[in-house]
């Protein structure tokens, strides 16, 4: 089912364009980013979370990755790597405004929520970060009832 799927994506847009300009900036300074339009699933679920900046950018950077043509150059870049092409706590530390290790702690709101979750790896900061799949679908405007719960 569909909810004004349009708005949605028009909203999140707004917010991974600032992110991917953070990404694309070889500047220091690392501007706010900007405030989701309220009632957009941006804002609804930062207020449901109760998310900080800091946080919502992790999930923006990790939204960006599955959704944002030629993202991975940047990640890559970020991570000194062309073989690290993904989102990892220590670009997000880097990138984004007012980082925030305790964002990344097991019981940070992203990772208890499960709202990110953090890839394999031996070192913490070099792990790639993941949005949830349905987090993901829910900030694309894009509802509907989880298939293992509508019998």
């Amino acid at each position: 089912m569909r909810v004004d799927h349009d708005r949605a994506v028009d909203s999140l847009g707004t917010s991974l364009d600032a992110v991917i300009r953070l990404l694309e900036s070889d500047d220091d300074a690392r501007p706010d980013l900007p405030v989701p339009e309220p009632g957009s699933p941006l804002a609804t679920l930062g207020d449901a979370f109760d998310l900080g900046d800091f946080e919502r950018g992790v999930l923006l950077l990790a939204v960006a990755r599955e959704v944002a043509a030629g993202i991975d150059v940047h990640c890559a870049r970020w991570n000194g790597s062309a073989e690290r092409p993904w989102v990892t706590p220590r670009m997000a530390l880097a990138v984004l405004p007012r980082p925030d290790w305790e964002a990344f702690v097991p019981t940070s709101t992203l990772r208890r929520d499960r709202l990110v979750r953090l890839g394999p790896g031996d070192v913490l900061t070099e792990r790639p970060v993941f949005v949830d799949e349905r987090v993901l679908h829910h900030l694309l405007g894009v509802t509907y009832v989880d298939p293992r719960v509508e019998r």
